[in-house]
């Protein structure tokens, strides 16, 4: 069995383990026979060691690491008689070990496609920063600086096989760089062209986003994925609707609000997340509320404005958690107001035009 050099730092491992660690014992592990199980962990690692060594992703051999060291602490274990934590941790080596080698895989197979993906970001860089400049838009520019910056740490993150960051950021620069454009043009949806291609994009994100966390397989982390890849492509078809109905506004901030919680279900398995992933959605979330509450009112719609009155209260909620620190919790509270400003969104009726 190999040592490991060190362990991972505990809250990006807590990540990676997603759903694998227990806290309680239960009567199989109890039952189970220490040996066998190491055994078992130690074969699926070699299985994993050669693929995992020759892959470009550095979550892969960040797993196999966590799944050595896990190996070393169950055999520490059981030679002290603690059959139950031997157990434990041989059946999360084992499993890390899996992931590590299903990653490994997934990761070879998406490096063309990730290499095609920061390609054409560049491009849409290259013209949104054509745009930005005739504008002569001192906001616009700034917000396009900061987008050719996430394209930079983009590319970082793809040398040094952080595959998963690269894609997050390179994404994440196309909607700062899209956020850009609309300052530039003045902070509102001016023609149907650019709220139509606005909404093919968040097309195309939507895709990727949903073929690569594809596989994951089950336990709260698939779970998740599927609840905020679901909310997604809900609020696309609310962002299409509306577009159809003539409110162009109203359908580019459900579009924006459709990438980014696509760009959530991509970050889903790093770890905490930041308050600089979280206060985009914030804001999002804000506008949208505010935009549909004029729509509820012209509608005269009560049962929508009771549900934006308590999307508010969480937003606010949201706030507050953020001024504290409490990023975790002000993503929950932001995650809750956008399920509601969805309902609205659904269940308004046609609404004052754009």
């Amino acid at each position: 069995m190999r040592p490991v050099p060190r362990l991972l730092p505990i809250v990006l491992l807590a990540a990676l383990l997603g759903t694998l660690e227990v806290s309680t014992a239960t009567p199989a592990a109890a039952a189970c026979n220490p040996r066998a199980a190491l055994e078992r962990a130690e074969a699926a690692i070699e299985r994993a060691a050669d693929e995992v060594a020759r892959s470009p992703v550095r979550e892969a051999q960040d797993l196999l690491r966590a799944a050595r060291e896990r190996l070393r602490q169950g055999v520490d274990r059981a030679g002290k008689g603690d059959r139950e934590t031997a157990c434990r941790l041989a059946v999360v080596a084992e499993k890390l070990a899996v992931k590590a080698l299903d990653l490994a895989r997934r990761g070879n197979r998406s490096v063309a496609e990730l290499q095609r993906l920061l390609a054409r970001t560049d491009e849409w860089l290259t013209e949104a920063a054509s745009a930005v400049q005739r504008s002569g838009s001192a906001p616009a520019e700034r917000m396009l600086t900061a987008a050719f910056r996430q394209q930079k740490e983009a590319r970082r993150g793809f040398r040094s096989g952080r595959l998963r960051l690269a894609l997050k950021l390179t994404l994440l620069a196309r909607d700062t760089a899209q956020r850009a454009l609309v300052l530039a043009r003045g902070g509102a949806a001016r023609d149907r062209a650019w709220v139509e291609k606005s909404l093919a994009e968040t097309d195309r994100l939507l895709e990727e986003a949903t073929r690569l966390t594809s596989g994951e397989g089950a336990g709260r982390t698939a779970r998740d994925l599927e609840e905020i890849l679901s909310r997604s492509h809900r609020m696309q078809e609310e962002a299409r609707r509306h577009f159809a109905a003539g409110r162009a506004r109203l359908a580019l901030q459900l579009t924006r609000q459709a990438r980014l919680f696509a760009l959530r279900a991509l970050d889903r398995m790093d770890v905490v997340p930041s308050r600089e992933e979280v206060t985009p959605l914030l804001e999002a979330t804000a506008e949208l509320v505010g935009r549909l509450r004029s729509e509820a009112a012209e509608a005269e719609d009560r049962k929508a404005d009771k549900l934006l009155d308590r999307a508010s209260r969480l937003l606010d909620d949201a706030r507050d958690a953020m001024a504290r620190g409490e990023v975790r919790k002000a993503l929950g509270d932001v995650r809750a107001a956008s399920a509601l400003a969805l309902q609205a969104a659904e269940g308004l009726g046609s609404g004052a035009r754009n």
